[in-house]
């Protein structure tokens, strides 16, 4: 079994779905944005507002690399652009299994609650304009998370709930192969 990758859109639960999945597997988990920012020594907003989305995504794709080689299998959760951006997919589907938290973007809107914050790509936006959007970029990103092999809609469950869905379908794909 390669690495379990959990991708979506930023507030589709995957650092919170990824740690109670690690507990229900015995594996370790990676939050992908929290490396970064171990990297960096500075938060996520503050390496975008300092150096900007491009230096991010390069910086997201070589990190993302170095926890692809890690021999132990983990649950990894990557930010929500990851899959979107150089050959992070790719390496993504190479190297293990992606699951796609989906949600529909009336549950991401009151996630995200009135007024984003700390989502770099969405601050400042409250009301219609964050709506606006995240539907702006589920369309641009819905297209690289649906390449996913598992796809979990999660609206109206619980995170006990999808992560009873994810395991038992991550059994079912290991069974096949």
């Amino acid at each position: 079994m390669g690495h379990i990758f959990l991708i979506g859109m930023p507030g589709s639960g995957k650092t919170t779905i990824g740690s109670a999945l690690a507990k229900k597997m015995n594996l370790a988990t990676i939050d992908l944005d929290y490396e970064i920012e171990k990297h960096e020594g500075v938060s996520i907003s503050t390496i975008f507002k300092n150096k900007g989305e491009v230096y991010f995504r390069d910086l997201e794709a070589e990190v993302l690399r170095e926890v692809i080689k890690l021999s132990v299998p983990h649950i990894i959760s990557t930010g929500g652009g990851a899959p979107c951006f150089h050959d992070n997919l790719a390496k993504i589907l190479d190297s293990g299994t992606s699951i796609y938290l989906s949600l529909k973007p009336e549950t991401l809107y009151r996630r995200h609650g009135k007024k984003a914050q700390n989502r770099p790509l969405l601050t400042g936006l409250e009301g219609e304009a964050l709506y606006e959007e995240l539907l702006s970029k589920l369309k641009k990103r819905g297209p690289f998370y649906e390449r996913a092999q598992i796809i979990i809609p999660c609206d109206g469950k619980n995170i006990p709930e999808i992560t009873q869905e994810i395991y038992e379908r991550l059994l079912k794909e290991q069974a096949k192969s």
